[in-house]
């Protein structure tokens, strides 16, 4: 038996054993924004390394941590002045600092700590500064088993998480966790209005999502709906912004091998947030083209009012991005046509 299937027999129990709710239905409240050019920004290269592939990344004041899929370090950190390697750590597969494919949380709980998930080990990850030693330690937990597997997994508080998962195990478009409690809270996925199967649902409503713990508020951008929503702690949907004059949705054409029709498209894959905005990557294409089909990033910007501040039209193709907390620069991982990856520097205002 393949990894994969064991993967798929362990999720199918383990969902059918959780205990879940689901919120009412959506009342809609739309935006439309235009998807014009915006303002152009060229970026300036900071970071280029041979052999390097990050593939997450997050910044926290004068630092940038990455997630590293090559060499033995599982994270490296920089500094944002200079962009010299100050620290690396972590090991890949090996030891008590074992990680495979560790993603950073987007809703930094603690500004002492960094929180991290890795769901191929079912770990919480926490890494702090040791000033004495002048290195970072690790240490790891078991994730709960209604909590795995997430994706875009944000902590707010010490028992509350909101993530979203992989298909085709979603309930909705994303839930809240409580720790304590083990109560599991989904938000409802989008109408169906396309009449498909509601187990295409997951799939047909894959999306990134962001927690603001200060507001309550979660991000939730689609990938494959041109549209953005945000909603309150509890599930109640307060906006729902449209990027263009009409609606985009999708269709599978085989739902058996997920294969989408030609006309689906891919919008949003990734979302960040600072106290004053929030920042929804738009990497447009159709859903069964290649990277060479892709336009180069768009990043539209919001303030936590949901009005519309500026779209940044990029000169990349960007596969993840971070911003720094006073809103003045974001960073964004290219991949080259070796899959090596770039570092580039946008500056917003």
């Amino acid at each position: 038996m393949t990894s994969i299937t064991k993967l798929h027999i362990f999720l199918l129990f383990m969902f059918a054993a959780s205990s879940c709710k689901q919120y009412n239905k959506h009342n809609r409240l739309i935006d439309v924004i235009e998807n014009n050019k915006g303002d152009v920004r060229n970026g300036q290269l900071v970071l280029d390394e041979d052999l390097c592939q990050f593939y997450d990344l997050l910044i926290v004041d004068s630092l940038v941590f990455f997630t590293s899929s090559r060499g033995e370090s599982a994270f490296k950190v920089y500094s944002t002045t200079d962009f010299n390697l100050l620290y690396e750590f972590g090991y890949k597969n090996a030891g008590p600092e074992n990680v495979n494919y560790p993603m950073f949380m987007r809703t930094k709980y603690d500004s002492d700590s960094i929180w991290l998930y890795d769901i191929n080990t079912r770990s919480i990850i926490n890494i702090s500064l040791n000033k004495d030693k002048n290195s970072y330690d690790m240490k790891k937990e078991l994730m709960d088993e209604d909590l795995w597997p997430p994706m875009s997994l944000n902590k707010v508080s010490e028992n509350t998480y909101f993530a979203n998962s992989l298909p085709p195990f979603n309930k909705g478009l994303f839930f809240r966790y409580n720790k304590s409690s083990l109560e599991k809270l989904w938000i409802p996925f989008l109408e169906n209005i396309n009449g498909d199967n509601e187990d295409n649902m997951s799939v047909l409503n894959r999306n990134v999502i962001y927690a603001n713990k200060n507001d309550s508020l979660v991000v939730c951008a689609m990938k494959h709906y041109n549209k953005i929503f945000v909603f309150d702690f509890n599930g109640k949907m307060l906006k729902e912004i449209q990027i263009g004059k009409k609606t985009i949705s999708p269709a599978l054409e085989i739902s058996e091998i997920e294969r989408f029709t030609d006309k689906t498209e891919v919008f949003f894959t990734s979302v960040v947030g600072t106290n004053n905005y929030f920042y929804c990557l738009w990497n447009n294409k159709k859903a069964n083209s290649g990277k060479e089909n892709m336009e180069n990033s768009k990043i539209f910007v919001f303030d936590w009012n949901f009005n519309h501040i500026k779209t940044i039209q990029t000169d990349k193709i960007i596969s993840v991005i971070d911003v720094h907390h006073s809103d003045s620069y974001l960073l964004g991982i290219v991949f080259d046509e070796e899959e090596d990856t770039k570092i580039y520097r946008y500056n917003i205002n």
